[in-house]
């Protein structure tokens, strides 16, 4: 891996400049890419671009997120995942004023993030899109997409795909060829297009060249991946999977018991529970990512063994230990779920997935739980 600190910083600004009708837009991008700037790769060989939904898009999240998806590794094979994930950092692109790669700017950069946002054009941005890249030694530690919407009346599909296309790495033409004539017309990064919506297969050949190719270990993880899915969504008996507080079960409602542990954890936490939380789900975010790649199972995989374990393991545990064990799981199930419902911002979509599984797996566990106690 290149050393990216004490070099100067190479900054790209890439613009899309609308021509003579405002339903054609030259947009940059290609298959063809500089191989000197990307994205630096971490856990199993994969590079990650995680992107900030400006307020300016929030009722757009759906589609971003459906793009970014579409160039990523689940449908591109190359080891590539983009997403958006972090909290929302204003419409704006972070100031490009520093020079230098010191380690101390670089993290800087990297804090304010990569957003995503729209407005009205101005001098900054005079066609209907723009992004950036700010690179040192060939390794992009920052990024930004802004629309401009007064151009593109509503129809984004196209040109914020485009620059997600540059923003990844892929620039505009074969080396050397200066006019664009090789382009195929259903690429993404076609100098004159706005109808597509989805890289072609030049786009993913660019991808794969700049990223790699996903091994066939890698693809079959995905596999188990969407396995647990389909495994996690059908778990609950009876249907459906509903939260301890939520539950229409007498039998399964939330205890008093579970209340006061779950009351004693929370006031054993000092300082800010948000930052607490965000700190933990950090942790066991990069534990997932890191554990799937240094063991080969992943998570999907343990959980749905210990799903296949459970009756067994439950029957042969003491009734003092049960209770204690599906106070924990109540815990477990409502911190879990404030995950889905307060900090869905701080995780890509694929982690939010999983996240959603386990909550039905660790529900079904506390019910066969209270149903073992029921039986002693």
């Amino acid at each position: 891996m290149k050393n990216i600190f004490n070099q100067s910083i190479k900054l790209k600004k890439l613009r899309l400049v609308a021509i003579l009708a405002l339903s054609a837009f030259l947009l940059p991008g290609f298959m063809f890419f500089d191989s000197n700037i990307k994205w630096r790769s971490g856990p199993g060989g994969f590079a990650g671009i995680y992107l900030q939904l400006g307020d300016s898009l929030s009722q757009n999240k759906n589609l971003v997120t459906s793009l970014t998806e579409s160039i990523s590794y689940k449908n591109t094979g190359a080891k590539l995942q983009v997403s958006l994930m972090g909290e929302n950092r204003g419409d704006t692109f972070p100031a490009m004023d520093v020079l230098g790669c010191s380690e101390a700017i670089l993290n800087d950069y990297r804090r304010k993030g990569n957003p995503v946002f729209a407005e009205e054009m101005d001098a900054d941005c005079t066609g209907a899109s723009c992004s950036h890249i700010v690179s040192c030694g060939g390794v992009i530690v920052s990024t930004g997409i802004r629309l401009n919407t007064d151009v593109l009346e509503g129809n984004i599909s196209s040109a914020l795909l485009h620059e997600l296309g540059h923003i990844s790495g892929l620039n505009h033409c074969p080396p050397g060829e200066k006019n664009c004539t090789q382009v195929p017309e259903n690429s993404m990064m076609h100098p004159f297009q706005n109808t597509v919506v989805s890289p072609g297969v030049d786009d993913v050949t660019g991808l794969k060249e700049l990223y790699g190719t996903l091994s066939s270990e890698q693809t079959a993880m995905i596999a188990k991946q969407e396995e647990f899915k389909n495994f996690a969504d059908n778990i609950c008996n009876p249907s459906p999977c509903k939260l301890p507080e939520e539950e229409t079960n007498p039998n399964y409602r939330l205890s008093q018991e579970e209340k006061n542990a779950i009351a004693s954890v929370l006031s054993s936490i000092e300082g800010d529970i948000t930052l607490y939380r965000k700190e933990k789900l950090f942790q066991y975010y990069m534990l997932r990512m890191q554990g799937s790649q240094d063991t080969g199972v992943t998570p999907e995989e343990k959980l749905m063994q210990n799903v296949s374990e459970k009756q067994q393991r439950i029957a042969e545990t003491p009734t003092e230990n049960l209770v204690v064990l599906r106070q924990m799981l109540a815990w477990q199930i409502q911190e879990r779920n404030i995950v889905l419902t307060e900090l869905n911002h701080e995780v890509d979509k694929d982690f939010l997935d999983f996240t959603r599984g386990e909550i039905n797996i660790l529900i079904q566990i506390r019910r066969d739980m209270i149903e073992e106690q029921g039986r002693r």
